[in-house]
């Protein structure tokens, strides 16, 4: 996951304080630090490259971090990460920066190619200053975990299926034998086909919504987003929209090949989750936070340092259910 230098989020601290106090939403931070650092986990030990950011807060006149334009970048730290206690040393380099008009046309960073951790493993950063202080942070990546369907589909998916009164959805759970509390979950079903382009078959992916509400234009779709419960459902009239919409007008229906539906569910770590809360990802979409800082778990300064992990799971198609859409099933 590729980070950037928006520190500026870390940099200004806003509370709230009594009334009768002289008001000011800056918080002084004295010689204060920040560490970034996103690791996807995996498995088979595929090598990967492991970049962190480092950088001193700065201040500036006024409450525009905008303003600053010298790079808060700090160089010549002695960074290490380590894999259950497997060390290996970071180095600096640089890479084109998005912005260019603050700090100039390259943004500096540390990096290391790595055996991509897996689940379970526990993972440590330290990163020791020039000036002698030394920032560090430890979390665990999030565990692999099987999924359980709400119908068996014997021949593969289908909406023809005998269902329950008031029954009209497909629901996926995965499995928790030791409940980890806290942790958000992004899960996303897709149908993967191909289309006949000549001689060639082009390969495509379409999402499918959760569920579909009226409004007054129409159907809206509804996708799920994230979530700290351990299921998602997908209404099955979505599923066939979502089926339907892979031709649309196209009457070659016969050019597309449909087989199997991926759902992936990517999780974060307790300290990602904590995170990505604290930058405004509330569960309750009501509320809104005025008095709670940027969620930070790092020892020595503030910032994060974080993991997730991709939980993977291929579902076939019923092929006589692809071939009610006029569709190849392959």
């Amino acid at each position: 996951m590729r980070s950037s230098i928006s520190l500026s989020l870390l940099l200004l601290v806003f509370s709230v304080i009594g009334c009768e106090e002289p008001f000011s939403p800056k918080v002084a931070l004295n010689d204060e630090y920040v560490l970034q650092c996103f690791v996807e986990g995996d498995f088979g030990r595929v090598v990967t490259p492991v970049n962190l950011l480092l950088a001193k807060v700065y201040d500036v006149e006024g409450l525009n971090p905008w303003l600053n334009t010298n790079d808060p970048s700090v160089l010549g730290a002695e960074v290490s990460f380590s894999i259950n206690e497997k060390a290996y040393s970071l180095a600096m380099a640089v890479r084109p920066s998005k912005d260019s008009t603050r700090y100039g046309p390259e943004e500096r960073y540390y990096v290391a190619r790595i055996p991509k951790p897996e689940p379970y493993n526990v993972l440590t950063v330290v990163a020791k200053l020039p000036t002698g202080k030394v920032l560090r942070a430890q979390t665990t990546v999030p565990k692999a975990r099987a999924f359980n369907s709400s119908y068996p589909f014997a021949r593969g998916i289908t909406t023809g299926v005998n269902l329950p009164p008031g029954t009209r959805d497909w629901t996926i759970d995965w499995e928790d034998y030791e409940p980890t509390e806290g942790h958000l979950f992004f899960p996303r079903l897709m149908i993967g086909y191909t289309k006949s382009v000549g001689d060639a078959e082009q390969g495509y992916t379409i999402t499918v919504p959760a569920r579909y509400i009226q409004s007054k234009d129409g159907p809206v779709p509804v996708y799920h987003t994230y979530s700290t419960q351990k299921f998602c459902s997908f209404d099955f009239p979505a599923i066939d929209s979502a089926m339907a919409s892979i031709s649309a007008d196209d009457p070659k229906k016969i050019s597309y090949a449909v087989s199997s539906a991926l759902l992936e569910v990517i999780e974060f770590d307790a300290p990602l989750s904590k995170y990505f809360s604290s930058m405004g990802g509330s569960l309750d979409p009501f509320s809104i936070r005025v008095n709670q800082t940027v969620y930070s778990n790092i020892n020595g300064g503030t910032g994060i340092f974080g993991s997730y992990f991709t939980n993977k799971a291929y579902f076939d198609f019923n092929p006589d259910y692809v071939r009610s859409f006029g569709y190849r099933y392959r």
